[in-house]
């Protein structure tokens, strides 16, 4: 479509109804996806704990908790815990040359200590003693390395996962230079996924977990998950435990969907046997794990005696018969001695837990009324911003798969687009996490953050980092003045077509007005009015944030406000794919470029398209796209034409 920025009259005249794209962008679904959830899968995990100058608390369980988890799930897991230098380097020869013979699906997990020097990544083993930069460099394990061996090994995919920047990890009288980890991008086929952004620091958390990993295990028992939306959902949720101060990043070069649980049509038999058993056995485990009574542990340790929870089952299970035995021996008065005691514990809590668990114990004690009181506020402030575990959405395999669950997506966005409050957007992003309005919900929900006063960290810059392009924010600032100016020529011989000159004259809560209501963007910058009157309703063209492998969909109708039903709907699948200095009249810009695939599809009639978009974009320099290819092709059961083949370039800007 034209591009957002397509506002001449050369551009709209043959171009108004071209929109993002239908067709079968079920990614990875096919015969490609489906044959990776068949090869071996094998995982290396390493917690480290033990630390001589600066000890954590939480790598090993998470270690061990992620273990179990792949076990469940299928993958020959090796476990390293408190490992020196020498086990950690023997470790990950033994891993890389497993991917390079079996050519399988690889995933490398650690926690512990991690720092950056010189845009470097190390991990540090528990026997490194630093005193400078030149100690670090020869006693840690260089990600850069791992991830060239990766490259070498040649397998079909791997996943990457870093819970590698804890403070402090020379000990409190010695910090490093930069603070966390630096950003690198993904090699061909992998996933690299960071507890926290690149030059932040992570939480060691507060209970057996890091804030990460316990996110983490959670969101990777979904059902039909894809493994991009399981880490989605996992940033999402320790963005808002943290209140914005811990972000996980990730960088993706994956073009497969792949699945720590995949749907049962795409599993193979064995895999979709065990993910049966351990779908079975995990839903007993949640349906007692708060039990008080004996009873139900035992039914679980004879249904299960070598089950992924049985010692904590036996645990739990000695703990409520000692609880049972001391409530039986103790008379009235001690009970409402306890009592009160209990609710002195719980009466300020602000998570409904506690609260469910004392009402549970004392459901017609003396304090009743005011926990149960409690509880329903707090319950009532959840509703506007839930933290459950997200409940599973089928798999989209089908045409009628995917138009179902456009239209339950649809409705849920059309019901909270214009709220105010955070709580609805996590909502829709939690179910949709790569959905067709998610960069929306996004921007909306940064926006609700904000005003909500999160404390959100920020990605120190890249600029010089040999390992990555980096990572920028999209350019929302627009202001009432900004100009721009640009010249339209043809895509294929560069003869001259006309200029177009856009001006904002009007910024509203939800648009920005362009040449006094000629057309108007939302305020992420996609097109919503035409020059024409045509309506884009739900369009996202734009990203939140540029980085490269950066993907997105979109799908959104085309109306016209005067007729009842929509023309047309258009989709598009959008990939950041590139950061490039480009030259055009208006100078000299450091972009990323971004490609997309549409068609639009009319409801009524054969005049259907094609579209091929390219943009570059610099956010650091410009609030609009420097340049832009557009072509289109009207295409019906017989024949097809060309509509239009034009490149767009930035001549001069103004911006207030």
């Amino acid at each position: 479509m034209p591009s957002r920025r397509s506002f001449g009259k050369s551009v709209l005249g043959s171009a108004l109804l071209f929109g993002p794209a239908p067709w079968a962008w079920v990614r990875g679904q096919g015969a490609q996806g489906a044959q990776l959830l068949k090869l071996p899968k094998i995982a290396l995990v390493i917690g480290n704990a033990a630390y001589r100058q600066s000890p954590l608390r939480n790598p090993a369980n998470d270690a061990k908790g992620m273990a179990d988890a792949l076990n469940s799930m299928g993958f020959e897991v090796t476990v390293r815990l408190d490992a020196g230098r020498t086990s950690m380097l023997a470790a990950i020869d033994a891993y890389l040359k497993q991917l390079a013979g079996r050519k399988c699906v690889g995933l490398f997990y650690f926690a512990g200590h991690g720092v950056q020097i010189n845009w470097k990544n190390h991990l540090l083993p528990v026997d490194a003693e630093v005193a400078s930069n030149e100690d670090v460099e020869k006693q840690s394990v260089e990600v850069s390395a791992m991830l060239l061996g990766l490259s070498g090994a040649g397998n079909a995919l791997n996943l990457i996962i870093l819970d590698a920047c804890r403070d402090a990890p020379f000990g409190e009288a010695r910090r490093p230079e930069q603070r966390g980890l630096s950003q690198m991008d993904a090699p061909a086929s992998t996933l690299l996924a960071y507890a926290t952004a690149p030059g932040n620091v992570a939480s060691d958390g507060e209970g057996a977990n890091g804030l990460y990993t316990e996110n983490l295990l959670r969101e990777m028992r979904s059902p039909e998950a894809r493994v991009e939306d399981v880490f989605k959902r996992v940033r999402l949720n320790v963005r808002r435990k943290s209140n914005g101060k811990q972000i996980p990043w990730e960088s993706t070069s994956l073009e497969d969907d792949y699945y720590f649980v995949p749907p049962a049509s795409l599993a193979p038999p064995a895999d979709a046997a065990r993910t049966r058993r351990f779908g079975e056995e995990l839903k007993l485990w949640e349906s007692i794990e708060n039990a008080d009574e004996p009873a139900p542990f035992e039914n679980y340790v004879r249904r299960y005696p070598n089950g992924h929870f049985v010692d904590l089952a036996r645990a739990r299970q000695a703990t409520a018969v000692a609880l049972q035995a001391r409530l039986r021996e103790e008379d009235r008065q001690r009970l409402r001695a306890e009592e009160a005691a209990a609710w002195g514990r719980v009466e300020s809590a602000s998570v409904p837990e506690p609260l469910e668990a004392f009402l549970k114990r004392y459901p017609a004690g003396q304090f009743g009324e005011r926990a149960r009181a409690q509880l329903q506020r707090i319950v009532l402030q959840r509703a506007n911003s839930p933290t459950d575990l997200t409940p599973p959405i089928p798999a989209v395999l089908t045409e009628s798969d995917r138009e179902r669950r456009f239209a339950e997506e649809r409705k849920l966005w059309e019901k909270i687009e214009n709220a105010n409050q955070s709580g609805p957007f996590e909502v829709y992003l939690r179910r949709y996490p790569s959905g067709y309005f998610a960069e929306l919900a996004q921007f909306q929900l940064d926006r609700a953050l904000a005003q909500q006063g999160e404390n959100r960290i920020v990605i120190p810059t890249q600029q010089g980092n040999p390992y990555s392009a980096g990572t920028l924010s999209t350019d929302t600032a627009f202001r009432v003045g900004d100009t721009y100016l640009y010249q339209v020529s043809d895509l294929d011989s560069g003869a001259p077509l006309s200029r177009a000159r856009v001006t904002v004259t009007a910024i509203t809560d939800s648009e920005i007005v362009f040449n006094n209501g000629r057309f108007t963007w939302d305020r992420l910058g996609n097109l919503r009015r035409r020059s024409d009157g045509t309506i884009e309703v739900g369009a996202q063209y734009m990203p939140t944030e540029m980085a490269i492998g950066k993907s997105w969909v979109s799908r959104h109708d085309l109306s016209d406000p005067t007729r009842s039903a929509p023309l047309a709907y258009v989709t598009y699948q959008f990939r950041i794919v590139a950061r490039e200095r480009v030259v055009v009249p208006a100078g000299r810009f450091d972009c990323f470029r971004i490609e997309g695939k549409g068609v639009t599809r009319r409801y009524l009639g054969s005049r259907n398209s094609h579209h091929s978009w390219v943009r570059w974009v610099a956010p650091a320099a410009c609030r609009d796209v420097i340049k832009s290819e557009y072509r289109s092709e009207r295409f019906d059961n017989s024949s097809t034409s060309l509509l239009a083949n034009q490149r767009r370039e930035l001549v001069s800007f103004k911006q207030g």
